[in-house]
């Protein structure tokens, strides 16, 4: 009986070995996961920083043309110039009717 008792006895310590070994793989599994998992995180994270960044410096940008636009605009109304503001549909109206006339062959004036 004691004999049995010892061979019980050894292998609920294999089961206990075993239990043991599987957790620090699943443990090793979960560290693994959670870093890949936090590293698209944060690559995530730079990108959206990237894209405000990049909004931030076209708005910027636009911003810096338009102040541009109306200092040329108010530097030419203090000399009695007139610049006119061209909107985008107007310049867009204008470069297409000087390419039909430049097919067309009608001489440019000044």
């Amino acid at each position: 009986m004691s004999r049995s008792m010892a061979d019980r006895l050894r292998h609920q310590m294999y089961l206990v070995e075993e239990t043991e070994e599987e957790a620090e793989i699943r443990r090793e599994l979960n560290r693994e996961q959670t870093a890949n998992y936090r590293a698209a995180e944060i690559e995530e994270e730079r990108e959206e920083r990237r894209e405000q960044s990049q909004s931030r410096m076209e708005r910027l940008r636009e911003e810096r043309e338009e102040d541009e636009e109306l200092l040329r605009a108010m530097n030419a109304l203090e000399h009695a110039e007139i610049i006119p503001l061209e909107t985008e549909e107007e310049r867009t109206f204008r470069e297409e009717l000087l390419a039909a006339r430049n097919r067309a062959g009608v001489p440019r004036t000044l």
